[in-house]
């Protein structure tokens, strides 16, 4: 990191990276994907659309922002489905971790708050 500009940007990948795992705290609010869920389905077609818009605005600097996104919602899904000791990137299990701990703890207020309905033993 030469300036701080390449410092700012690191924290940004990495903020790019953590929302993606957010995403997918969101859509498997519970302890584990279960197949057939709409929502499940939702992450896997987000991430899809991230890689393609990194790669249709590659010449872009955001381009990379998306991509990072992708690799966390990816890296997250497969943690979640398969458990942490399979990871999709190196040496991302922290972020991809906290990023999906928010997204669960953001579905869990949303839905204690906005649907009025009271905590479960698994949301406590």
């Amino acid at each position: 990191l030469d300036t701080p500009a390449d410092l700012g940007e690191s924290v940004l990948l990495l903020a790019a990276f953590m929302s993606g795992a957010a995403i997918c705290g969101l859509a498997s609010a519970r302890e584990q994907i279960q197949v057939g869920q709409a929502l499940n389905g939702f992450a896997l077609v987000g991430n899809a659309l991230l890689l393609i818009l990194s790669f249709c605005f590659a010449q872009y600097r955001g381009a990379k922002f998306c991509a990072a996104a992708a690799c966390g919602l990816q890296n997250s899904m497969c943690t979640v489905y398969f458990g942490p000791m399979c990871r999709t990137t190196h040496l991302t299990g922290l972020a991809t971790d906290a990023g999906t701990t928010m997204g669960r703890l953001t579905a869990v207020v949303l839905r204690n708050r906005c649907f009025l309905r009271s905590l479960d033993e698994l949301d406590r």
